[in-house]
């Protein structure tokens, strides 16, 4: 009997019986669908020089400026003090409407790429709330083929010099919660 072939043989059916079991192991497969929730904080000004754009409304598309943010951002599967940057065109009037792109990065440098877009109303003259709808559209390192969603709520905090000029940057309150598969 040769020994190469029948171990062999026996390397394959082993494989042949084990390897589906590796396919379907549950601690082996991309997590899917998994709640999370990320809180932060951070500064938003709008783009100088004013930057015009152009932003889609119920009402049709109307003109904007573009909005600059970042901040720090913790929760589940990014860990504490991640960096958050975000691009979005805002509506010039209430009410305001937003969407653009945040990038959220882990300290570790793996990034995920966010697209979302919003509505926002004035409460005070020293409070604007956002209501977002976020898209998780993938990333880099780990994240590199995240996906999912999450609805984002925003508030904007205003302060005005002694002329009643508003001063930027604004400061802001973040609170996401979603679900998703990183």
């Amino acid at each position: 009997m040769d020994f190469a072939k029948s171990a062999s043989a026996g390397l394959l059916a082993v494989v042949a019986c084990v390897g589906p079991a590796l396919l379907v192991c549950s601690a082996c497969k991309k997590a899917s669908d998994e709640p999370f929730h990320w809180v932060g904080t951070g500064q938003v000004q709008l783009k100088m020089p004013m930057s015009p754009c152009s932003i889609t409304t119920p009402d049709g598309a109307v003109q904007g400026e573009i909005v600059v943010g970042s901040g720090t951002i913790s929760g589940q599967h990014i860990g504490q003090d991640a960096t958050l940057i975000s691009s979005e065109c805002a509506s010039k009037t209430s009410p305001y409407f937003s969407g653009g792109l945040m990038t959220i990065t882990a300290q570790n440098g793996d990034a995920i790429h966010i697209n979302y877009h919003g509505k926002c109303g004035q409460e005070s003259p020293a409070l604007l709330t956002c209501q977002e709808v976020d898209e998780i559209a993938g990333g880099t390192g780990r994240f590199a083929d995240a996906s999912g969603s999450a609805t984002g709520a925003l508030k904007a905090h205003f302060t005005y010099d002694s002329a009643g000029n508003l001063i930027m940057p604004w400061s802001v309150d973040l609170d996401y919660t979603g679900t998703g598969s990183f």
